[in-house]
């Protein structure tokens, strides 16, 4: 029995501190490197590593060299059994104005090896708040939008592209 424990201890410690002395900003840039080959750039941002995530300041995210969009603060955890991005103050760009609202207040995409087929994520904004869900096997994406007044008044083109639920939901199924 004492074994035992010793073996979990150790196998504990060694992962906790796996991940705490992980190189996160140079996975980063290796990320940063892999999106480039879709046009897709991330500047300005300012880094700090906090031991067990990595926080990213003030990035701004191009897509084929449009600004698209500037967010406050990234915080990526990166764990052995639980990985999360938890994106907060996101500003698009005002060419999105006319399908949504452009402040989105907190993003956050997890995933988890309990459900390892699928990717979730909460976002909260002017738009009211999305639960969305990317299934890995199916490659397919589910997202569920609880509009706002805003959302359901000024953008209402936007929510023809949804199926509205009994329960007052939009629901936007796509499979890639």
């Amino acid at each position: 029995m004492v074994k035992m424990m010793k073996f979990f201890s150790y196998s504990i410690f060694f992962i906790v501190m796996l991940i705490y002395f992980m190189p996160k900003v140079n996975a980063y840039y290796f990320l940063e490197n892999e999106l480039k080959k879709h046009e897709v750039i991330i500047s300005g941002e300012e880094f700090t590593d906090t031991g067990y995530s990595l926080v990213i300041n003030h990035p701004t995210l191009s897509l084929k060299s449009i600004d698209t969009a500037k967010a406050g603060v990234v915080d990526v955890k990166i764990y052995a059994l639980y990985n999360s991005i938890n994106i907060s103050e996101i500003y698009l760009s005002s060419m999105a104005s006319t399908f949504i609202p452009l402040k989105i207040q907190n993003l956050n995409i997890s995933y988890s090896i309990i459900d390892p087929l699928n990717i979730n994520g909460v976002a909260y904004g002017e738009f009211g708040e999305i639960r969305a869900k990317f299934d890995l096997m199916k490659m397919a994406a589910r997202v569920i939008l609880s509009p706002s007044k805003l959302m359901l008044k000024k953008y209402t083109k936007t929510l023809r592209n949804f199926k509205k639920s009994k329960s007052g939901e939009y629901i936007y199924e796509k499979n890639i």
